[in-house]
């Protein structure tokens, strides 16, 4: 799944690929906890 929001997050922006992280750099339970926010 992270790999494919890269590629459409890429394509949206016109950024390159390689400027996002190769892995996402989140916990899978960081992101099910609403009540984290990243820095």
């Amino acid at each position: 799944a992270y790999r494919g929001a890269v590629l459409r997050a890429a394509d949206e922006t016109g950024l390159a690929r390689d400027v996002f992280p190769t892995d996402c750099p989140y916990a899978l339970d960081q992101l099910r906890d609403p009540d984290w926010m990243p820095e």
